[in-house]
């Protein structure tokens, strides 16, 4: 029983060092055809987005209203059964990232967990990105993500106070969530050599702007690596154009210069997803663990001015119908349907190569003029 138990683990090892050894090769020849800016690829895409469902705990008031009275919009929950189907359908054992969550908190949904655990065991060594509010992240989660050992989760506590958070959420959870926080980074202390990273986010409403630079230092006193700043969209009748970054331009450049310094001095990475402050603080190329693969490459990346984009080579978005996005901001173009198609039909179809040949011109595609990193 031993013998066979030691086989056992031995094939295990193996299994698991061969998924390695795949995505590493991957890696370097997508990263040669996207420096090369090749339109039809070899290479598999390194990030794969998963439907897990779009239900939510808390309402924000920047996020579409999901009362189905009041929103046309249809909210769309993913089974365990129907999540697996696009398993067969995907090259998961290639992609370097897994991302599984949507437009929601995917740690409401009851198979949740499942839906891990089924990554998890399938893609070994798979990075699997999470984004949540919080508030149902315990430790039995912060232990999972430490012991699957290769994990991203980003915070959206879109705060720095816990009056803020009442008003933006309508919850008085704000403790609660810094808990949670806290207990993960501190837990991950525990595992040497994890590549568990930690990400705190926040819309950046009017409101809010003022509050930009605590928000840095609440995450260089909880132990996290990064800080994200989106920019706010006007998806429901709550919020007004005068409620926007744009809209408050000199106070907003002057939060976020001052957030930069400090992001700086405590060494944590701050990215700014702001159409028309972007440029304020570019992320170093080096900035997230996604670019770590082109640090061992020899390619000279200086001539990189800032807003050239490489999703269209590395990202693969499925929604819970199967349509096929490039990116978060381009989501009006469909790129094609893995229900009617095959990955490699989308994958390298006429438009993922028509946003590949045009991306990075002059003239990109509409989508993107609106994309904090191109607009211009």
């Amino acid at each position: 029983m031993r013998r066979k138990e030691a086989m056992l683990q031995t094939v295990g090892r193996e299994t698991n060092q061969l998924a390695i050894q795949l995505r590493r090769s991957n890696e370097r020849l997508n990263l040669w055809e996207k420096y090369y800016q090749k339109e039809r690829l070899k290479s598999r895409p390194l990030e794969v987005s998963l439907p897990v469902g779009e239900q939510c705990n808390i309402r924000c008031v920047f996020c579409t209203d999901r009362d189905p009275k009041q929103s046309p919009i249809r909210y769309a929950v993913i089974g365990l059964d129907e999540f697996l189907k696009f398993f067969g359908k995907l090259p998961l054992r290639t992609a370097s990232d897994v991302t599984l969550y949507g437009w929601g908190e995917p740690l409401v949904h009851r198979d949740y967990e499942r839906m891990f655990d089924y990554v998890a065991a399938t893609c070994p060594g798979v990075r699997i990105k999470i984004s949540t509010n919080g508030l149902l992240f315990t430790e039995k989660w912060a232990r999972k993500l430490l012991d699957h050992g290769k994990a991203h989760v980003n915070f959206s506590l879109n705060a720095a106070t816990p009056k803020t958070y009442l008003e933006i959420t309508g919850a008085d959870q704000f403790e609660k969530v810094v808990d949670h926080i806290a207990t993960l980074s501190r837990l991950r202390q525990q595992f040497p050599g994890t590549q568990v990273t930690i990400a705190l986010s926040l819309v950046a409403m009017r409101s809010v702007l003022p509050e930009i630079p605590s928000f840095v230092m609440l995450a260089a006193a909880l132990g996290v690596d990064h800080v994200v700043v989106q920019d706010l969209l006007l998806l429901n009748g709550h919020l007004r154009e005068e409620d926007t970054p744009q809209s408050n331009y000199y106070l907003a450049t002057e939060v976020l210069q001052y957030a930069d310094r400090l992001s700086r001095l405590n060494g944590i990475s701050l990215l700014v997803e702001v159409t028309g402050l972007y440029r304020l603080v570019l992320p170093g190329v080096w900035a997230w663990p996604t670019a770590s693969a082109v640090e061992r490459q020899p390619l000279d990346w200086s001539h990189l001015v800032g807003d050239e984009c490489f999703d269209p080579w590395t990202q693969f978005m499925v929604s819970s119908d199967g349509s096929v996005s490039t990116c978060c901001h381009a989501h009006s173009t469909i790129m094609g349907n893995i229900f009617r198609q095959s990955f490699d039909e989308i994958w390298n179809g006429e438009i993922y190569r028509y946003f590949r040949r045009t991306v990075n011109t002059d003239r990109p595609p509409l989508d993107c003029r609106k994309c904090p990193i191109k607009c211009r």
